[in-house]
């Protein structure tokens, strides 16, 4: 069992003595290096597992119904067999929202015919062409104009036969404007008074800005249904992650301590596509030690080889700056302002520090901005921090929620140290300092729980690809 661990690797072990003291330790990193199906082999005899408990794709057999999961999927039960038209479920990335529309799916009466999509950075015609072809509608030599007619024409005839159609788009949040458009168009579609498509839309929470952009406002009144599933708290961590083992086949007592179940939690922020990540690389650690339960020893070495973060569940952009930077460049044209450095926090939990190290800032949701903020009332281009003539000023883009400073709106402001900006949940304080170090150290978990970045570009809580 010990063959991925060759004795010449010279690896240290998780007791930190060269060579590794338990030479499983000393190995961690090949163990996590092999096939998918080789881990499985790894532990489930040793834990006593039928099957793998913590894979990351969906799989009904493993549904953990929260309160607001078996809230959010019994409003879009009640919205289809009331035929009730049109229902949005957005929560942030990872919180199980495609598993719970596929369960739904397993469940649905026979007369009901379903289209899923996932694929939706489309324009309007292959929009169109996908929500054909997921119905059986004839679609490989249409123009929009005939798609639109094929469907439509789809949709009635099932309308006369007394049957429902439901489309589900999962990963909503990628919808062009254009093709939000032709989702309003059907939605509108009738018989009798009743809708002839129940429609689902799930996204992230950043699907519900796009409801409050111009144009939108019909689209918006025909929701009948806004549902936002929350992350889970601690205990619904705990219940999560022994409800997954028991499903796996784990008899008994579970396998996670309760502190290594609150340092899960506390690095994954109760989401369940973060818990399955940590406490798979957390038991193949306990399996690398021999050990019969995981332990927080255990989940700190998966967060190690994760790379992981604090609240953040992700990996640390490392970059290397100079802090000095901005200074030359100031002092060639003239300007004397020390190096800003900003401290990015949400909900009083310091999410990044970084050095300004260019004349321009931008902020935003928008993968494109300099920082990136995660949060549904942040525009896509929301403000910017600039360097003038004048001093350093923040100035708001036209957002529609705002640009703080101090706790005051402001569309233009002149910066001065300690000035802290507010945008939607974040605060980002401003200080200037007189340094021309060399920034290269990682990042630490601090006393008080936080975390001290160097130098990041993107902040965005639990987020997470796939």
């Amino acid at each position: 069992m010990g063959d991925f661990c060759p004795d010449s690797c010279g690896g240290a072990g998780v007791t930190g003595q060269p060579g590794g003291a338990n030479r499983r330790g000393g190995c961690f990193r090949q163990a996590r290096s092999i096939t998918n199906q080789k881990r499985k082999v790894m532990y489930l005899e040793h834990f006593g597992l039928k099957k793998s408990p913590f894979q990351i794709t969906p799989d009904t057999d493993f549904l953990f119904l929260s309160r607001s999961h078996a809230r959010a999927k019994a409003y879009m039960s009640y919205s289809i067999w009331k035929w009730d038209g049109f229902s949005v479920v957005t929560g942030k990335p990872g919180t199980g929202k495609t598993l719970m529309a596929r369960n739904l799916m397993d469940r649905l009466d026979r007369d009901v015919e379903v289209a899923y999509l996932n694929h939706t950075r489309l324009t309007r015609t292959e929009f169109l062409r996908s929500v054909a072809a997921n119905l059986g509608v004839a679609a490989f030599d249409a123009g929009e104009a005939e798609l639109i007619a094929r469907i439509t024409g789809h949709l009635k005839a099932r309308g006369r036969e007394g049957r429902r159609v439901l489309l589900i788009v999962d990963e909503a949040h990628y919808l062009k404007p254009a093709v939000m458009e032709e989702i309003r168009f059907f939605t509108a579609l009738e018989n009798d008074g009743k809708p002839l498509l129940n429609l689902i839309l799930i996204g992230d929470d950043s699907l519900l800005a796009k409801f409050d952009k111009p144009g939108m406002e019909q689209l918006r009144q025909r929701v009948r249904l806004w549902y936002s599933i929350g992350n889970l708290d601690k205990e619904g961590v705990k219940e999560y992650i022994n409800y997954r083992l028991a499903s796996a086949g784990r008899e008994g007592e579970g396998i996670f301590t309760d502190s290594a179940i609150s340092l899960i939690y506390s690095f994954t922020d109760g989401l369940p596509r973060l818990i399955n990540i940590l406490c798979d690389a957390a038991l193949v650690a306990a399996y690398v030690k021999e050990d019969q339960v995981v332990s927080t020893s255990s989940v700190r070495t998966a967060l190690d080889e994760l790379q992981w973060d604090k609240f953040t569940g992700k990996t640390v952009l490392e970059h290397k700056v100079k802090a000095g930077a901005l200074a030359h460049r100031a002092e060639e044209s003239g300007r004397q302002f020390s190096d800003p450095k900003l401290r990015i926090s949400r909900q009083g939990i310091l999410m990044a520090e970084l050095i300004m190290d260019q004349d321009k800032v931008t902020i935003g949701r928008a993968e494109s901005s300099d920082i990136m903020l995660d949060d549904p009332f942040v525009c896509d281009h929301h403000a910017v921090i600039r360097n003038t003539a004048d001093g350093y000023v923040v100035e708001d883009l036209g957002s529609l929620n705002g640009t703080y400073v101090n706790a005051r709106k402001t569309r233009h402001h002149k910066l001065a140290s300690g000035d802290i900006i507010g945008i939607a949940s974040y605060q980002i304080k401003i200080s200037f300092e007189t340094s021309g170090e060399e920034i290269t150290e990682a990042p630490e978990i601090l006393e008080d729980g936080s975390v001290d970045f160097d130098v990041t570009t993107i902040v965005n809580m639990g987020r997470m690809a796939g």
